[in-house]
């Protein structure tokens, strides 16, 4: 196309991702195992607990389909512009401690970035792109929470010396991420044993700031990298 190159790749994927977990709990501490005594006078026994009738756990099956393509363009002999995108179709079904799992998200995920070289030894570039990712910890109320969603932006310079024997860099990043499972702190109390392993999703967490980064072989066999 006008004269120049390009490269363009297309795809599909189908994953399938089944987890099973088992609980088994007392009646007496919700944890499978009694409260210990202080442990300065403990003599290493411990009472038998009384066990519920029946188990608990997880039984889920996450699926996800995608379709995704990149392209490659090569604008002038210096300057490549990298394009693409993924359209994600993900559903979870199951059960997880005797609920039903019913849940499904489509996100299609775009992605940009730019590589300029300005000099042979010097190149610029730049990238944005976003982000989707299930995940499979549970809520208070045994749901699974929502997928990770996000945004990730960068921009730097790449020089390389003495016959790339020295490659240095350095890039500013900016990520923001919503919906990341964290502890939820009404159920990580010393007083809660049941459901001490549930979580809820982040507001959002955003991460910036500068890097730098210098790599290169001082002697023959001897390799460093300072970041």
């Amino acid at each position: 196309m006008f004269g120049r190159e390009h490269q363009i790749v297309t795809g599909l994927n189908d994953a399938k991702n089944s987890y099973i977990d088992t609980s088994l709990y007392d009646y007496t501490t919700g944890n499978g195992f009694p409260a210990m005594a202080d442990l300065n006078d403990w003599d290493g026994n411990a009472a038998k607990p009384t066990f519920n009738d029946k188990k608990s756990g997880s039984d889920v099956v996450a699926k996800q389909k995608a379709a995704y393509f990149t392209a490659r363009f090569n604008v002038i002999d210096d300057l490549h512009v990298i394009t693409g995108g993924r359209y994600n179709d993900w559903h979870v079904e199951g059960e997880a401690y005797s609920k039903v799992q019913d849940a499904s998200d489509k996100e299609f995920i775009p992605y940009l970035g730019a590589v300029y070289q300005i000099t042979p030894q010097l190149m610029a570039y730049s990238s944005y792109t976003e982000t989707f990712l299930s995940q499979k910890e549970l809520d208070i109320n045994d749901d699974i929470l929502k997928p990770v969603t996000g945004k990730s932006k960068e921009i730097g310079l790449k020089s390389k010396f003495f016959d790339s024997q020295l490659i240095t860099s350095f890039a500013y990043f900016d990520i923001e991420q919503v919906n990341l499972a964290i502890p939820d702190p009404l159920t990580t109390t010393p007083e809660n044993t049941k459901d001490q392993h549930r979580y809820i999703n982040a507001d959002g967490i955003n991460s910036n700031g500068f890097e730098l980064e210098l790599a290169g072989e001082l002697y023959a066999n001897l390799q460093v990298r300072v970041n």
